[in-house]
């Protein structure tokens, strides 16, 4: 549990007060990086589910829009919250409960950009087609994440052996994910696969760069820390 708490401290501030506690220990990662790291897990394999396939275009205007309003309520929370806690003026008292939800929001987002951005990187043969272009799945992925916010508040009394790897598999396969595609579109331009087995080799690149990344921002911060 040490060594995961290191390589993520580099991710996350890890603010007790500021995590969901399960089991009487916080986790590693706090309320608001939670909901997005997660919240964005959970885009990538709902839309997978629902069938989008291999479409490799954004989000039409009519879909960002409404993503682009839960970053911005991430945003102004996040900065509220910075606000409160230098005691200067803020909008409203800061909460986990507004830190999950804004967060799982901007993780939604996060996942609707990078299911197309991985296709186009990855994969030769795409479907040149936006994603949530159908409004069930828009409100199926909306209702995915309301789940998560709702079970993770709730459900206060779920194992660890449950909820760590969620939490901590989410930060990993984001990682992975961003590192992968940006080795694709750097050595290929884009497309590298048209089987699975043909992928497996920029996801162990990813993997281990996304390890390697960790570990040094978390380095990083050991060392800024000793030397405040």
């Amino acid at each position: 549990m040490r060594g995961i708490e290191f390589l993520l401290s580099g991710v996350c501030h890890q603010w007790a007060s500021h995590s969901l506690i399960y089991e009487g220990v916080p986790l590693p990662l706090c309320a608001r990086c939670s909901g997005t790291f997660v919240g964005a897990m959970l885009t990538l394999i709902t839309l997978w589910l629902l069938g989008e396939g291999r479409r490799s275009e954004l989000p039409s205007w009519r879909r960002a829009a409404p993503l682009i309003v839960l970053v911005l309520a991430w945003a102004v929370d996040g900065l509220n919250s910075l606000l409160y806690t230098w005691g200067v003026w803020w909008l409203y008292t800061p909460s986990n409960t507004l830190r999950l939800i804004t967060g799982t929001g901007t993780g939604l987002a996060v996942g609707a950009v990078l299911y197309p951005a991985a296709h186009y990187a990855l994969w030769r043969d795409t479907r040149q087609e936006p994603v949530l272009a159908e409004r069930s799945h828009a409100l199926a992925v909306m209702g995915v994440a309301g789940a998560f916010v709702l079970l993770s508040l709730t459900w206060t009394a779920a194992p660890r052996w449950l909820v760590w790897p969620l939490h901590v598999g989410s930060v990993g396969v984001l990682f992975t994910l961003v590192n992968a595609l940006l080795v694709a579109l750097l050595m290929h331009g884009r497309g590298v696969a048209r089987h699975a087995r043909e992928m497996a080799p920029y996801l162990g690149i990813g993997l281990i760069a996304g390890v390697v990344e960790m570990g040094a921002m978390a380095l990083l911060r050991t060392l800024i820390e000793r030397l405040a």
